[in-house]
Formats: C-alpha cells, sequence, structure tokens
C-alpha cells in the first residue's frame, strides 16, 4: 500500500472512528461530559471498555456505500434503494437508524423523486463523498479534478439533500481533497483576496483553528458543523485526544458524532491510517468489518507517490537559507506557504510597525544567521496569524491569540511540508511563546516560572524576540535586557 493509499485509508478509518468517539455524548452539554468524564484521557479509557460502540447513518452508509463507488452503474438513489431489498432487520444490523431506514425504503420505490425523509439529513454527504474522492484516475495528478468531483457531488446529492447542504459539502469535500494532496486548506477555499477575507470573519477564525471563538452551541446545521470542524481539525493538531480536549472545553452541546466524523476524515487523510491511534483502531477494527475499505483502497487508482512535498521542503529551505532574503521576490515563499500571501501589503495599524506585515517578516527572517534554519523558520512564520484573528475594539485594531493561533496553523503548516515532530515542535512552541508581556512587576516566582517554561528553547526564544523588535520601529520599550539579566541573576 503506497503513501496515498495509507492517505485514503486513514481518511475512511479516521471518519468511522472520529464518529463512533462521538456517539456517547451526542447533544451532552460541557457540564455533564466533564462530570461523567472528567478529562479526554478518562472518556477514551470508558470508550475502549463498552462492549458494543452505537453505529450511527454515517458510518453505516461509509460501510454499506464503498463498493459501490468502485464500479458505480447506476444512481446513487438507486443504489440506496437496492439497500432496501434486503429487509429491515438487515438494515437494522447495520446500525441504520429509523429516519433513514425510511429514506433508503423511499429510494426502492422512487429513485427519482425528491425524497421526503431528507429534511434532516444534512451529515449523510460526508460517507458519500468520501469514497467519491477516489473515484476518478490519478486524481493526485490532476490539477483541475477538484471541479469535476464537486460536480459530481451535486449530482449524488440532487434528490438526496437539501442546497444548504450541498454548499458545506462542496466546500468540506474541497479540504478533504487538499489535505489528501498535502496542500493548504486556505488554498482549497478558494485563495480569497485580503478585502475578502477581512469581511468574512467566520472564514478567518476557522483558518487559523481559533476554536475559542468559533460557536459555542453546535446544532448539526450547515452554519455551524462545518466552520467547527475545520478550524477543530487545525487547532487539534491531528491529535484526537486534543479534539477532544478542546470540544469538552469549548462546546455546551454539540452533534458530536457528526462533528467528529468530519474531523476524523481529515485527521486521517493527514496522517494516514498508519499514523492514527493504535489502541483506538483496535477497538474501532474489532467492531466493524473494515476489509470493504482495504479491498477497495488498494483496488483504487491512486498509484504514484507524491512527490510534491519534499520538493516543497527543499525549495523552503534553500529560500530561507538565502542571505539577501528581503532582495528576493516572495512569490516562490507564497507558493510554498500560501498562507504568507495574506501579509503581502497587509498594514497591521500597530504604532510600532513600520513595515507591511511579509516586510517586518522577512526583515525579522534577515535578522537571524542564514545557518539556523528552525529559527528562521520560526521567524517567518511568527505573525502568520495575524491577518486571520484581526479585531477591533474602540477604533483601535489587536491580534488577540495571534501567538498561539499562529502556532496551530504553524503546525498545519509542516505537517502539511513534511517536517518531522521534534522540528515542528520546536517551531511552534517558539511561535506561541514569542510574545513576552514582562513587565518589572514580575515577581521572582514569575520569572522562574517562565525560564521553567521554556527551558529548551530559551536562548532562542530571546534571538526570536530580538529579531523580531529589530523589525520594527526602534526601542520598543518591552524590558527584555531587564529580563534576561533577572533571569542570570536568578540562575547564579
Amino acid at each position: 500500500m503506497n503513501q496515498l493509499q495509507d492517505k485514503l485509508k486513514g481518511m475512511y478509518i479516521g471518519a468511522i472512528l472520529g464518529d463512533a468517539l462521538g456517539r456517547p455524548i451526542e447533544f451532552l452539554d460541557r457540564c455533564t461530559i466533564r462530570r461523567k468524564f472528567g478529562s479526554a484521557k478518562s472518556y477514551i479509557r470508558r470508550f475502549r471498555d463498552i462492549d458494543k460502540n452505537k453505529t450511527s447513518d454515517e458510518t453505516s452508509l461509509l460501510v454499506n456505500s464503498i463498493g459501490y463507488f468502485n464500479n458505480p452503474e447506476e444512481s446513487y438513489q438507486a443504489h440506496l434503494g437496492r439497500l432496501a431489498e434486503r429487509g429491515e432487520d438487515y438494515l437494522r444490523e447495520r446500525g441504520f437508524s429509523a429516519k433513514m431506514r425510511a429514506l433508503i425504503h423511499h429510494y426502492r420505490e422512487h429513485p427519482r423523486e425528491q425524497n421526503p425523509h431528507t429534511d434532516n439529513t444534512g451529515s449523510g454527504f460526508v460517507p458519500m463523498c468520501l469514497p467519491l474522492i477516489a473515484q476518478t484516475n490519478s486524481i493526485i495528478a490532476q490539477t483541475n479534478s477538484i471541479e469535476n468531483l464537486t460536480a459530481d457531488l451535486y449530482t449524488i446529492m440532487d434528490l438526496t439533500h437539501r442546497e444548504a447542504d450541498k454548499l458545506w459539502a462542496s466546500h468540506y469535500f474541497r479540504a478533504l481533497f487538499a489535505t489528501l494532496k498535502e496542500e493548504s486548506i486556505f488554498t482549497a477555499m478558494g485563495k480569497p483576496g485580503l478585502e475578502e477575507l477581512s469581511r468574512q470573519k467566520e472564514l478567518r477564525l476557522v483558518l487559523s483553528g481559533n476554536i475559542e471563538a468559533t460557536p459555542k452551541k453546535i446544532d448539526g446545521s450547515a452554519n455551524n458543523i462545518l466552520p467547527t470542524a475545520l478550524s477543530l481539525y487545525v487547532a487539534s493538531g491531528c491529535d484526537f485526544y486534543k479534539m477532544l480536549d478542546l470540544s469538552f472545553s469549548q462546546f455546551d452541546t454539540a452533534d458530536y458524532d457528526t462533528l467528529f466524523f468530519c474531523v476524523g476524515a481529515l485527521i486521517g487523510a493527514s496522517r494516514g491510517y498508519k499514523g492514527l491511534p493504535r489502541d483506538l483502531l483496535d477497538k474501532i477494527e474489532g467492531e466493524i468489518d473494515v476489509n470493504g475499505i482495504d479491498v477497495y483502497v488498494r483496488k483504487s487508482s491512486l498509484t504514484k507517490e507524491n512527490i510534491i512535498t519534499s520538493e516543497r521542503t527543499k525549495k523552503l529551505q534553500m529560500l530561507l537559507s538565502n542571505e539577501d532574503i528581503l532582495e528576493e521576490e516572495p512569490t516562490e515563499l507564497i507558493e510554498v506557504i500560501p498562507e504568507l500571501s495574506l501579509e503581502r501589503s497587509y498594514n497591521s495599524r500597530q504604532p510600532r510597525h513600520c513595515y507591511d506585515l511579509l516586510e517586518h517578516t522577512l526583515r525579522t527572517v534577515q535578522a537571524i544567521p542564514k545557518e539556523d534554519y528552525v529559527l528562521r523558520l520560526a521567524a517567518l512564520l511568527h505573525d502568520v496569524a495575524k491577518p486571520f484573528v484581526r479585531g477591533e475594539k474602540e477604533g483601535r485594531v489587536h491580534y488577540h491569540n495571534h501567538a498561539k493561533c499562529g502556532a496551530r496553523m504553524s503546525y498545519n503548516i509542516l505537517s502539511r511540508l513534511g517536517f518531522p515532530e521534534e522540528e515542528k515542535e520546536v517551531v511552534c512552541k517558539l511561535i506561541e511563546e514569542h510574545i513576552i508581556n514582562y513587565n518589572k512587576n514580575w515577581s521572582d516566582a514569575a520569572v522562574r516560572r517562565f525560564v521553567k517554561r521554556n527551558c529548551d528553547i530559551l536562548e532562542k526564544l530571546f534571538r526570536l524576540v530580538k529579531a523580531d523588535n529589530s523589525a520594527q520601529l526602534k526601542d520598543p520599550r518591552r524590558g527584555y535586557d531587564e529580563l534576561t539579566e533577572r533571569i542570570a541573576s536568578l540562575s547564579s
């Protein structure tokens, strides 16, 4: 099984795993979840101890439909109707709800008519679009195939879903497709211009992974699931435990099985089947026959290894090692990391900033020796979230959470480019900690806590902060010299 097939299998199994994780807590409020389980780790322990997990309509449709896409000789509606021929007991055993069973039975008799049972089946598109991704030959190598596949998705959903569901399905579909291609979700969302993006606050927050600012109440509607799923994917760093922690701390209620199904597919497409947590996979694969998925993946036409990622990484290393990076046209950097496009000509509207955001970023990079590739990488990405989290209060622009969101975005970017985990962790920690709100009122204990938290990156962190300050107006007056003196004094 090659790399792309592994990612494809990961997408399917990740979706099923996410769905299974969400079923026991569907629509529970945050307090109830914390009272029953305490933490994500305790919830996972309980999840593994359950004798039999419930199967949702999403998983049931996925497992029962994947073979159809391998050789689609009839309409998808007709395929659903043919499932009904196996009888009511069969459908119950396969986990289909009463609502979905009614929908399937309708298509047995009326495959070409609008189905009266689809008024609340918005999430049902997901298992349809997962196999569809692999339907076209060599899609990874086809630049324009996403448009054709989106059209196919609309055709399949034409009599099955509401118009709003078709819209968010196509956006989610693009995000999945980009993840398999190891491209930026930002690119997949249509490369909106800066002015357009500035007006769409929700889209900016989603692309930054600022989960704290996404809707607190998730009701499974087209307006909520898509932005929350994408931001939860970015914010979690492709980690199921972090996904649970963020969900339990942020959402009062949620359609968790649908939400986690969507996020799980993205995590699996990013990490691949081999990168999914084995202790959870054993639980899922012990309950669900995934042989059909395995057979389908191996028969798929995704046989070409993706060499684009390594080429991009080498190109980035070459560009960052340039002594005079300021003198070069930044177009090539933006091609490797499209998120940087929003920094070009961006006015931060902050008193200490005298350059546009991209020039400030490149000046920060240039202030660091070219031999220190990791630190230059952190400098390149240290303000990547600013255009995404920009806000305004009483006429003043602010960038709350930009360091934290920048670290999340950077993890996603570096994962996309194939960086090793150790380098990703160092770069992201430098970015998250590069805003040091030091003042002379810090106690000695506060200074010690700062040192303890950053002991493994302290020297690099101060070099990054110094480079950042050198790319602004002179004398930022933040007292970093005083802080370094206090650290030296307390260490002696």
